[in-house]
């Protein structure tokens, strides 16, 4: 309600109100938003964050990041868990093809590899 002409106006993005008769707007739930303004239920507010909800296309071996939305497009980052290589969206174990000349590749406790060479053979891979 605009008090000095005592119209009513639509509730701004990010808000909503579900009762007749109310001067203000409720907010969405945190990281959540809604696609116009005049939004009339909580339903209408949906997720900003696509890790939580689940709408990434992160491979199972990477960790989403969820970034802030660039002009109202949702923005998130994957990111390859230790012990896997990749894009973020496909990761494959480090190990694979890693070590040179047929050395043998171990991963520590964190995750990450190393190469044990063969006799004759030195070097990190």
């Amino acid at each position: 309600l605009v008090k000095e002409t005592k119209h009513c106006q639509y509730c701004p993005r990010g808000t909503f109100q579900d009762e007749e008769q109310h001067t203000t707007c409720k907010m969405c739930p945190t990281d959540h938003t809604t696609a116009a303004q005049g939004a009339t239920a909580e339903s209408q507010c949906y997720s900003t964050n696509q890790c939580a909800t689940g709408e990434d296309n992160c491979s199972w071996h990477a960790h989403c990041i969820d970034l802030p939305d660039d002009n109202d497009v949702p923005s998130f980052q994957c990111k390859c868990k230790p012990g896997y290589r990749g894009n973020g969206t496909y990761c494959q174990d480090a190990c694979t093809n890693y070590c040179l000349n047929d050395g043998v590749c171990k991963k520590n406790p964190v995750g990450y590899v190393e190469c044990a060479c063969k006799e004759n053979f030195s070097g990190e891979r």
